[in-house]
């Protein structure tokens, strides 16, 4: 939703929502977050952060009175609109709502005092992947590969222009699936490497043969009286 308010609007100044987790991260901060001087997001409130747009909590649902009475609205009257356009699947909704929107707002919809839109309109070379995506970290071992999810990825040589060797990249996935890797804001080429190959097992040595062929040792017959002679010093007094 975001993204698409992103490419049709551009950004906003701020978003006034509830305290939906998934807009606000209900985790405290850690003693390493305080000394870093970091705050636990979630991935909506990392992606408002990174461009810059304010994040706004309501504490209550009538401070957001004029969003809410329009859902309730829509409860009402997008039922009935859509049954009399006898529709019956969600593929049919999506369909139908713009048309819908464009209607109720042009019926309902009142001028704002300045005209001027207070979106900022994206860039042409607006980087959507980069912002509008899930976001890991991973570290890059040594030959510039990473794990991601029961894969390994190799890092081209010719997208980086340093050795990430050691070094923490950003892994992001976009609504549609599609991974990218990032060196800070730069994007790096990659291919799926083959999957890791076990670990060689130790050579086995031959089974042994049963006991009954093994050749008995050559020994002195056992004598009693020589075994306690030997251990004769575990019963000595001490002088």
């Amino acid at each position: 939703m975001f993204r698409a308010i992103a490419i049709e609007y551009g950004l906003p100044a701020s978003y006034y929502h509830d305290k939906h987790t998934i807009l606000r991260s209900p985790k405290k901060a850690t003693i390493e977050d305080e000394l870093a001087g970091q705050i636990p997001m979630s991935h909506v409130q990392k992606v408002l952060h990174d461009l810059g747009v304010e994040s706004i909590a309501a504490h209550s649902p009538q401070a957001k009175g004029r969003i809410e009475r329009l859902w309730s609205t829509f409860q009402d009257r997008l039922v009935k609109e859509m049954r009399l356009a006898g529709i019956s699947t969600m593929e049919q909704a999506n369909a139908f709502l713009p048309a819908f929107i464009a209607k109720h707002n042009a019926q309902f919809g009142i001028e704002a005092a300045d005209p001027h839109s207070a979106f900022i309109v994206l860039e042409p070379d607006f980087d959507l992947d980069y912002y509008f995506s899930m976001q890991e970290t991973r570290t890059v071992k040594a030959d510039h590969t990473l794990s991601f999810e029961g894969k390994v990825y190799q890092i081209t040589a010719a997208s980086r222009s340093r050795s990430l060797a050691g070094q923490k990249v950003s892994v992001r996935v976009n609504p549609e699936g599609q991974l990218h890797l990032y060196d800070g804001k730069k994007r790096l080429d990659y291919r799926l490497a083959s999957a890791a190959s076990a670990k060689a097992k130790p050579e086995q040595s031959s089974p042994k043969p049963p006991r009954s062929q093994l050749e008995t040792p050559k020994s002195q017959p056992c004598d009693p009286a020589a075994a306690v002679r030997k251990r004769a010093w575990l019963h000595a007094v001490a002088p």
